[in-house]
């Protein structure tokens, strides 16, 4: 599998795994194919498409989206994939490298832990938020999404200060691509079941 391949489908799960708590959901960036004829469904009307207009992806979601894939990774073959995607971005060229992509990997987990925590003690789940009226439901999201993008910068600085400069001049460079592969689609204009 390419790395081009592999970097868009690692960051399109992470997508759809880490936006649905936040009003948000992150879907693939390839519509679904219906069966029967090949046709491509329109996008829901909010859609922020990073293909066609990167501007409009903020950096915190492109680095919760960094950090939340490299996390993901548990068994030994997701581990040796990420760590090439890692260098793809172009971290860990310099010499020494693997100490920048065991840092980055370090503070990857530590950044799933706390959001997890974050996730279960707003009480923001899927099996809980349908049955919430649509002001808890903004309410408890618009919290969520405050505490997780103070919890991303307060991961970005941890990198500013622990990777070497190339590391990290590196990583930053690579958002722009990383945006390009998301797409954010407004969780009230979601299909039911999604």
């Amino acid at each position: 599998m390419n790395r081009k391949v592999l970097s868009v489908s690692l960051i399109c799960a992470m997508l759809t795994a880490s936006f649905v708590l936040v009003g948000m959901t992150v879907v693939k960036s390839k519509p679904k194919r219906v069966a029967g004829p090949s046709q491509q469904q329109p996008d829901p009307p909010g859609t922020i498409n990073g293909a066609t207009h990167p501007e409009l992806v903020s950096d915190h979601v492109a680095w919760s989206v960094v950090l939340g894939v490299i996390a993901k990774q548990k068994t030994p073959e997701e581990k040796k994939r990420i760590r090439a995607y890692i260098k793809s971005l172009g971290v860990g060229r310099a010499k020494g490298p693997e100490d920048d992509i065991d840092k980055l990997i370090g503070v990857a987990k530590e950044y799933e832990t706390e959001r997890d925590a974050l996730d279960a003690a707003v009480g923001f789940t899927p099996a809980t938020h349908v049955s919430l009226p649509a002001e808890e439901r903004k309410a408890r999201a618009d919290k969520l999404k405050k505490q997780k993008q103070q919890l991303v910068a307060k991961k970005v600085a941890h990198l500013s200060q622990n990777l070497t400069p190339a590391g990290y001049l590196a990583l930053v460079s690579s958002l722009e691509r990383v945006k390009h592969s998301i797409k954010i689609v407004s969780y009230d204009s979601m299909p039911p079941g999604k």
